[in-house]
């Protein structure tokens, strides 16, 4: 039986509980704040879309890294340290993400469609529109980990890469920018084509990290250098 450490998960919990909490208050004191406004680009405008194409992968970036640290060490993974040692990095991930990042996202979502009754996005249209940036960077970071196993480097490319991109926008990465939500300066079916991409992306690291560990290939090219 899994048994959590809460005071190993302190920063975390409290990193990811504090976000919530914040978001919800918004939500209650200040609804209007996340209405959808149909742009002229036939998309729609939302802060809601900060705290989940941004704001909620970035804090999921921070518990993956928080959680998996110098990984394949032994206790080095504080918040699961009470799992069994044999337990890879693949099940660690998926362990992290079931228990502390999807529940706090759904909540979120849920929420929002909750205060925001009668907009245009139903729930599942609103988790496949937002979901692609927190499965990207989830694995992403996982891959990342895998490959380097140091959270300084892991930390530097994807948040890097995060900003860079927020900051850009739509002239770093044209329609292949992971914020096009935000931006609202693309036609819905690019948005769309977008979200494809980057769950097929998602889904691609997801495999190639589980080849590299499960195969154990990253550990015998290193031996040959």
């Amino acid at each position: 039986m899994i048994k959590i450490d809460l005071k190993a998960a302190k920063l975390p919990l409290i990193l990811y509980g504090a976000i919530f909490i914040a978001y919800l208050s918004l939500l209650l004191f200040y609804p209007r704040a996340m209405t959808f406004a149909e742009t002229r680009f036939e998309t729609y405008k939302s802060y809601f879309f900060y705290w989940s194409d941004f704001i909620c992968p970035l804090a999921a970036v921070f518990c993956i890294i928080l959680q998996l640290g110098n990984t394949l060490e032994k206790k080095s993974f504080e918040f699961l340290c009470s799992l069994p040692e044999r337990t890879g990095i693949i099940e660690r991930w998926l362990f992290t993400l079931f228990a502390l990042i999807l529940p706090v996202y759904l909540a979120g979502v849920f929420a929002c469609r909750f205060a925001a009754a009668g907009e245009p996005f139903a729930f599942w249209e609103l988790l496949y529109l937002t979901g692609a940036n927190l499965a990207f960077y989830s694995t992403l970071s996982l891959l990342l980990m895998v490959i380097f196993k140091q959270a300084f480097y892991v930390f530097s490319i994807t948040c890097g890469l995060m900003f860079a991109d927020l900051a850009a926008g739509e002239y770093f990465l044209f329609e292949y920018s992971a914020f096009l939500n935000i931006s609202c300066r693309m036609p819905m079916e690019t948005v769309e084509v977008n979200r494809r991409i980057y769950y097929a992306a998602s889904l691609a690291m997801l495999v190639i990290s589980f080849i590299f560990v499960k195969t154990g290939l990253l550990k015998r090219s290193n031996k040959l250098r």
